[in-house]
């Protein structure tokens, strides 16, 4: 009912006044909003991050300089002749794709690495979510304990992450899968395994669905699997031969170590991921309080393979931050959205005012150069060719770099793609020749003892070196060589030269 005012104008007194009009027009874009805060924080939090000038310190290097130097890995390492196929084929053809078509040298090839994965990885669940800011609540908390530097490692096992968490979100609902989802699965399986390699764990989830007892799911996942794993060794041109040597270098890995310390640190055990097994706890306390039923929240594919990461991640740490700890998170979000479900609706405005302050607080945790760890990089020094100061020092042509030191490795060559010199030791023992890696593994045994390098200096030529890490105070105490401390921590040996004969 209208009524008169002092002006004489007829007014309705239960019409909004105009700041409830203004908000009352905000709330429909409440839901683009939300998206677009979580969208932009963590592209923000991405761009930050390779601003600092950050690089990976481990297998991005070698496949930024795989790609650049166009070399097979037998003319890159002193090899075993019968790991003769490239194990990160895909992944290494995209790179040699990008630096054929732009000309990007091995930097730039590694910030797209880093940047493209890590925004995948961060991306990936939302089309999926009704409720996008759970997971970024979830990778806010994450990143408060550092448990998503492994996602900046700019390494393919990313893009396996990122597609298990689609098959989890799009395989999670009990249905008959169409025809489409059956071809996205087996086209997503296949890229995973032409890029990334180790077909073969695939297996966790699709035994996480055997054990949240989805018998139909696992049948259809398993045919998935299958047909994406043939699909993807196809494309390297090694069908049958790919599918092998990525078992074989599974075993391998694991077949000639006596001591676990001599693993690389993530086949080495996990350290049982306390922070979050606390907060599944939580969740799982918390949704009892509200009167919910925990069975079904925990009797899903999701939670099996979280669980079955967790548990092989006490072996193997990699089954826990590769393939558990994306799965626990994603619960997470899950039970996480469930909840702001329960709570607000799609157009609250209190949801916007979080929403906010949780993009806010993940872009200044995660961005920030907390510890160094995006800047330790910035004051390495490089062993490289193009430094006048170690003229004489680096391997000649056709010589070996002999190392004990996987680090030496992924810097020297990610700085010298094109150096006519091989190593002796690069990203896995397991590619040694078995004389080599007995020396490699006694040294590691002796804990880089001196006398442990010697079978090594017997076997160096002319043209070889010896890179050995110790203080500028240290000089390595083999007497069989001629010493250079070439950058920091790092000193090289050669042969001492013949003195010239006197006429």
């Amino acid at each position: 009912m209208k009524t008169l005012s002092e002006s004489g104008e007829m007014t309705d007194p239960h019409a909004l006044v105009p700041n409830e009009r203004t908000f009352e027009g905000m709330r429909r874009y409440v839901p683009l909003i939300v998206v677009l805060l979580a969208v932009v924080s963590i592209l923000l939090s991405v761009m930050k991050i390779v601003s600092y000038g950050y690089l990976p310190p481990d297998d991005a290097l070698r496949h930024a300089a795989k790609a650049v130097s166009g070399k097979p890995w037998n003319q890159i390492l002193v090899m075993r002749p019968d790991f003769t196929i490239d194990h990160n084929y895909g992944w290494h053809q995209i790179l040699g794709l990008l630096h054929h078509t732009f000309g990007w040298g091995p930097d730039a090839l590694v910030v797209f690495s880093v940047s493209s994965l890590l925004i995948l990885f961060c991306l990936t669940p939302l089309p999926w979510l009704r409720r996008p800011e759970a997971w970024l609540m979830v990778l806010f908390g994450a990143s408060l304990y550092g448990s998503l530097v492994r996602m900046t490692l700019g390494r393919p096992f990313i893009l396996t992450c990122a597609i298990t968490l689609a098959v989890l979100l799009v395989w999670r609902r009990e249905r008959k899968p169409g025809i489409v989802l059956v071809l996205a699965t087996v086209l997503l399986t296949a890229a995973a395994v032409w890029i990334h390699g180790s077909w073969y764990l695939f297996a966790l989830p699709v035994f996480a669905f055997l054990l949240a007892g989805r018998w139909r799911s696992t049948l259809q996942l398993s045919v998935c699997w299958l047909a994406g794993t043939v699909i993807g060794a196809s494309l390297t041109g090694h069908p049958v031969g790919f599918i092998v040597q990525a078992v074989r270098i599974m075993t391998s890995c694991f077949g000639h170590n006596t001591l676990q310390r001599m693993l690389v640190s993530e086949f080495q055990p996990s350290d049982g991921a306390f922070q979050v097994v606390l907060a599944v706890v939580l969740m799982l306390l918390f949704r009892k309080m509200r009167g919910l039923d925990c069975g079904s929240s925990l009797k899903n594919p999701i939670f099996m393979l979280a669980g079955l990461g967790w548990l092989f991640g006490l072996a193997v740490r990699r089954f826990w931050v590769d393939w558990g700890a994306p799965a626990a998170f994603l619960w997470l979000a899950l039970e996480t959205q469930e909840y702001l479900e329960s709570r607000w609706s799609r157009t609250s405005l209190v949801r916007l005012a979080t929403t906010a302050v949780v993009a806010g607080g993940f872009y200044l945790s995660f961005a920030s150069d907390s510890g160094s760890r995006w800047t330790r990089n910035l004051t390495d020094e490089y062993l490289t060719a193009q430094n006048p100061e170690l003229a004489g020092w680096l391997p000649e042509e056709g010589g070996i770099l002999y190392s004990a030191e996987m680090n030496i490795f992924y810097e020297t060559y990610f700085k010298n793609p094109h150096a006519e010199w091989r190593y002796v030791l690069g990203f896995e023992p397991t590619f040694m020749t078995p004389e080599d890696l007995k020396i490699y593994r006694n040294i590691q045994w002796n804990f880089g003892a001196t006398k442990a390098y010697l079978p090594w200096v017997e076997k160096m030529r002319v043209e070889d070196r010896l890179a050995v890490r110790g203080a500028a105070s240290s000089q390595p105490a083999i007497k069989e060589l001629e010493w250079h401390y070439a950058v920091s921590s790092i000193w090289l040996g050669r042969l001492p030269r013949t003195p010239p004969a006197k006429p």
